[in-house]
């Protein structure tokens, strides 16, 4: 675009700028553990994997999860004993977010 003052003096162009609407939420697959999985012992620590796209930032239970350029992620959460709620948050450049959340087992 161009502007004109009041002695018609002429500017330059203005810079190109596209914006693109993304309203789609991130593709976010858990993959392990699964809703209702029962740990023991030794299995106090374990592993949430999963997919999202590959430029989504995740977070697992507030913690930041590493997603690697194929959009694979993981991080190790310890359990307490008892039900351990896991809420997996995808979040896309955007904004938009995708969620699941499950409860998971653990038995000392």
């Amino acid at each position: 675009a161009k502007a004109l003052d009041s002695n018609e003096n002429e500017s330059d162009f203005s810079q190109e700028k596209w914006i693109v609407l993304d309203l789609t939420a991130p593709e976010l697959n858990l993959l392990s553990p699964q809703a209702g999985d029962k740990f023991f012992d030794k299995d106090r620590e374990i592993n949430i994997e999963g997919q999202t796209d590959n430029d989504a930032q995740v977070e697992i239970n507030g913690r930041l999860a590493t997603v690697n350029s194929q959009g694979d992620f993981s991080l190790k959460l310890e359990l307490k004993e008892g039900e351990n709620p896991i809420a997996v948050v995808s979040r896309d450049q955007a904004g938009n977010t995708a969620k699941q959340e499950i409860i998971v087992h653990y038995t000392p």
